[in-house]
């Protein structure tokens, strides 16, 4: 990057925390929109967080090409994570080859309004909701009120909905596309919401807490049918499924991302109208959270795998669109085949090297990575930097997808 364009990267961030302390003190966050639309004064209305469907949303008769959208979340996946999966096979994966762009990751802080690093349930709602928000917050604006998600969206479209996840279907990331809580860990808030959501497919670890009387009772008085196995015949005939399964957990019967992935997606294209999948690798943040460089390559590679899968049901379709981005990095991590950084390791193919900065989560930019479109995203308000987008800036971009086909 130039010294010029890091000064007016740096200007523009600048602004953006001004408008964001504003925002934050003042009014609900910022919630800035591409070119071709405007603000929704119902975005922000606080509603009871159990009955979802009573977001005015509007009706939305899509006249484009674009039926489906798929958004793939690396959790934690900074550049070089991809680079150290790319290291280790020996070639780029082939998404590498599609359009990208770097996104900024920053949440609020609850108390000076400033752009803080972020964690997950943050980065989650602002992906969701296309609103900035504060740490531990899910689904909930600065100012404590319900934020309609890309899958209301949906909905209101007339679109099937899924989210498949290895992480517990109440952590953070599947939890920002799916409920409501003012505590990322008040599992209690988030499940009984996320059963509310009228989500269609519902996947991601197996969880003791399902067992337990309280939350027994809670899917058993919702609409879902709950089932712990991919190979459950029942699951093709029922309206909603939530399915808590030994997902990538290294147990006899675990079943891969990927695995879930064609079960969701073949599932969700029973709509004609189309859908919007989720699917989230969230043990890349878990293994950089505790450094193992190793493990996080593993489901670097679970990742990529996963991508495959989903472009072998794309095929030659033209109407999805596939997106592939991160909630922020975690780990500050070094990669290099040439330069001899702290640690080497012995891949697949010959050996290179790696650092970690720390343990926790970083302000670097991650990327988004596009397939189906040709967007323009120097025209994006945040920062109007064909090579620079707030993380904000893609739910603007599922949103219009989504509400206008185009």
């Amino acid at each position: 990057m130039s010294i010029s364009l890091r000064k007016i990267t740096a200007l523009l961030l600048a602004l953006c925390m001004i408008f964001a302390i504003v925002g934050c003190n003042n009014t609900p966050a910022d919630n800035p929109q591409t070119p071709d639309q405007t603000p929704d004064q119902n975005q922000n209305n606080n509603i009871d967080n159990t009955v979802k469907d009573e977001f005015d949303l509007g009706t939305f008769t899509p006249t484009g090409p674009i039926k489906n959208v798929i958004f793939i979340i690396g959790d934690g996946m900074g550049k070089n994570h991809i680079e150290a999966g790319a290291l280790d096979r020996g070639s780029d994966y082939d998404f590498q080859s599609w359009k990208q762009v770097n996104v900024n990751t920053d949440s609020i802080d609850k108390d000076t309004g400033a752009l803080v690093m972020t964690d997950s349930s943050a980065s989650a709602t602002a992906l969701a909701t296309g609103t900035l928000t504060c740490n531990s917050l899910v689904g909930i604006d600065p100012n404590g009120k319900n934020l309609a998600t890309i899958m209301d969206y949906a909905k209101a479209a007339g679109k099937a909905t899924g989210i498949v996840t290895t992480d517990y279907l109440y952590g953070a990331t599947p939890a920002g596309f799916s409920a409501h809580a003012m505590d990322r860990d008040d599992k209690k808030a988030v499940t009984e919401t996320q059963l509310s959501s009228g989500i269609d497919f519902l996947a991601g670890l197996t969880s003791n807490i399902y067992g337990q009387t309280l939350y027994k009772n809670m899917i058993s008085a919702s609409p879902y049918y709950f089932g712990n196995t991919l190979s459950d015949s029942e699951i093709a005939q029922k309206d909603k499924v939530m399915l808590a399964l030994n997902i990538e957990d290294d147990t006899a019967n675990s079943v891969s991302l990927s695995d879930t992935t064609k079960a969701a997606l073949s599932y969700l294209e029973r709509d004609t109208n189309g859908f919007v999948l989720m699917i989230e690798q969230a043990y890349i943040d878990k293994h950089s959270h505790n450094n193992k460089f190793g493990d996080m390559v593993s489901r670097m590679h679970s990742l990529g795998e996963t991508v495959d899968a989903v472009m072998e049901w794309v095929g030659d379709r033209n109407d999805t669109v596939v997106l592939i981005s991160a909630d922020h990095e975690t780990g500050g991590l070094s990669v290099s085949k040439t330069e001899q950084l702290q640690f080497s390791y012995n891949g697949q193919n010959g050996t290179f090297y790696f650092a970690w900065r720390s343990k926790n989560h970083t302000q670097a930019f991650v990327d988004l990575y596009v397939y189906g479109i040709n967007e323009d995203f120097g025209t994006y308000k945040n920062f109007l930097d064909e090579n620079l987008i707030k993380n904000t800036d893609i739910f603007l971009l599922m949103k219009r997808l989504v509400t206008t086909g185009e």
